[in-house]
């Protein structure tokens, strides 16, 4: 099992979770079905922790950006 600082590094590496394969994406915003590498899944139970990510950080972006127009004005 891999350890949180290299799932975390292959996540910011854009490679497999699972064996740290390449080539997860068809396009910028389109995920290939499953790794090509280890077959790997990457349907949408994999991918509720990256859905739940995306929304803390753009929620977290929107209340700095609020906060600091907020503090300026």
């Amino acid at each position: 099992m891999a350890t949180r600082t290299t799932l975390l590094l292959r996540a910011l590496r854009l490679r497999c979770p699972h064996c740290g394969g390449r080539g997860l994406f068809r396009h910028w915003f389109a995920m290939k079905a499953a790794c090509p590498t280890c077959n790997l899944s990457l349907t949408i139970s994999n991918s509720v922790g990256a859905n739940l990510l995306n929304l803390v950080t753009a929620e977290v972006l929107l209340m700095v950006v609020i906060a600091t127009v907020l503090l300026r004005t």
